[in-house]
């Protein structure tokens, strides 16, 4: 998504030409009002798709060039709502800075924003509602997760479960147990996740918010993956899956397309690549709607394995082509190592 102050300074448009502009995109439907009350003035892009050739269109300086001027124009912004006394204001703008680094890969970037975002709740506590601040420990434990940093991963959901405990919050609760459960379930600790899970479930059903209950159940499935447990693994993905077509936010999307990525994985290990194969092309059309690349990455990795090993070495390594493309631009390093494999195979498959 794009903030229109940030954009209006990033691209140095007045603002009747900046509103004309968003005016005739959002007509054509190629963008919509994000409709998310704790990122006010708002779009996104309709299609995720449409967002990621634009950025394919433009030359690696011009990316470079257009990041710099966002990067400023919201640390300027936010740090001008701080001087102004205005410290919710500055922190939408701190978490829309750690979203946006994050996304284009620069990690200690949006690490930096996160920590000036948490630096104003501590001051505002109750002055935020449990979704603002949910987006922060949530989104700031996403990114830890998607680049392999357990401790940060851990860290932001134990100051979540903090937050919610001070402020009896439920959802805030449930969401920091899970979170707990899925960075103990990759540190190799079943007994503790399985204690985390215990305590997690209940809450978030109590809660009733679509995502987290397919989150725990996409968490669930991990657990079972990793402990070689792949009949159990597909049976509470498959529960996932289920409950994601309930799916109408993106948020609820986002879990959903990961449970297809989960369940496809499950299904190869069990010796099932075309099941496999079925869900991963899933996976990719509707990741490119919820406009996290690295969904897109992982869900075209599980497409391009699925087709390595049924045969279909051309269509892998377009899968895996595209996957490497977006892992390179988005500067995801631990994604490419298995992506560069699959590609290998692949083309000696062919031959």
């Amino acid at each position: 998504s794009f903030n229109l102050d940030v954009l209006q300074a990033a691209v140095g448009l007045d603002q009747d030409e900046l509103v004309t502009a968003i005016e005739e995109l959002e007509h054509s439907c190629l963008i919509e009002p994000e409709g998310n009350h704790s990122a006010p003035n708002a779009y996104t892009f309709v299609h995720g798709k449409l967002r990621e050739v634009l950025l394919l269109e433009q030359s690696e300086a011009r990316r470079r060039l257009l990041n710099q001027r966002v990067a400023r124009a919201i640390e300027q912004h936010g740090g001008n709502y701080e001087a102004a006394g205005e410290p919710e204001a500055a922190y939408s703008y701190w978490l829309a800075h750690a979203e946006w680094a994050g996304e284009q890969g620069q990690l200690e970037q949006a690490y930096t924003a996160y920590r000036q975002a948490e630096s104003l709740f501590f001051r505002l506590n109750y002055g935020l509602t449990d979704a603002q601040i949910y987006r922060l420990y949530r989104g700031w434990g996403d990114l830890a997760y998607d680049n392999e940093d357990l401790d940060t991963l851990e860290r932001s959901y134990a100051a979540l479960l903090r937050a919610g405990e001070e402020r009896r919050s439920i959802r805030l609760v449930g969401a920091g147990w899970n979170g707990l459960f899925l960075a103990n379930t990759l540190n190799g600790q079943p007994g503790q996740a399985q204690r985390c899970y215990e305590r997690a479930a209940p809450l978030l059903e109590q809660a009733g918010e679509l995502r987290d209950q397919i989150d725990i159940l996409n968490h669930r499935g991990l657990f079972f993956i990793l402990n070689n447990r792949f009949p159990e693994a597909a049976e509470v993905l498959s529960q996932a899956l289920e409950l994601g077509k309930r799916a109408v936010d993106l948020e609820a999307w986002e879990a959903r397309v990961t449970t297809q990525i989960h369940l496809a994985q499950a299904n190869i290990y069990m010796g099932w690549p075309q099941r496999s194969y079925h869900l991963a092309r899933l996976a990719v059309a509707e990741s490119y709607r919820v406009h996290r690349a690295i969904l897109n990455i992982r869900a075209n990795g599980s497409l391009a394995y699925a087709c390595y090993l049924l045969g279909r070495y051309e269509e892998s390594i377009e899968a895996a082509t595209a996957a490497c493309a977006l892992a390179e631009q988005k500067n995801s390093r631990h994604s490419l190592a298995s992506l560069r494999l699959t590609l290998a195979r692949s083309a000696y498959g062919l031959g």
